[in-house]
């Protein structure tokens, strides 16, 4: 009898998890439903970049974060290292496979990645500034995600690079 009695305790448990397994599915599937999959979004990401590649911007487009607000004597198109606390940019065609390779992390085109400085003005025994050290994040969905993300370190203000103009 005690055998018996374990044995549908058993089955109802069994039957308990399975439940719960097909709700989770469920769940899982309409979340999918709601939003369309990351193929889909790195597609039209990838069109977008090609087209403008094609129209010449071969450079990312790159965000510095700061502790701090700019100083009333700092040139605007300068890249100070005082109070740097990251580096945003995107992941477009010429710095992709770099990245992986820095980073270990699998980036697609239309990615962004936060590059956090470790040891922000921290200086040597020659009281230099050191060499900084780099977490990176990501990858994100936009550069406004990845702002968000820098405001959580810390980040007061962001500094845009300075592009290049090709000849």
């Amino acid at each position: 009898m005690a055998n018996k009695k374990k044995s549908n305790q058993d089955k109802k448990v069994k039957r308990a998890k399975r439940a719960k397994e097909k709700a989770k599915t469920q769940r899982l599937s309409k979340q999918k439903l709601d939003k369309p999959s990351n193929d889909e979004v790195n597609k039209s990401n990838i069109r977008n970049f090609r087209k403008r590649l094609d129209k010449g911007d071969k450079q990312p487009t790159t965000w510095f974060g700061y502790n701090r607000e700019r100083e009333p004597n700092e040139d605007p198109l300068s890249i100070p290292t005082k109070g740097l606390l990251c580096m945003i940019s995107e992941i477009i065609v010429p710095n992709q496979q770099a990245v992986i390779d820095e980073t270990g992390i699998d980036f697609n085109l239309g990615d962004w990645f936060l590059s956090e400085s470790l040891n922000i003005d921290e200086k040597d025994d020659d009281d230099q500034l050191k060499e900084h050290e780099h977490r990176v994040h990501g990858p994100f969905e936009n550069e406004e995600s990845a702002m968000t993300f820098g405001k959580g370190l810390g980040v007061k203000m962001y500094r845009g690079a300075p592009q290049l103009q090709s000849a």
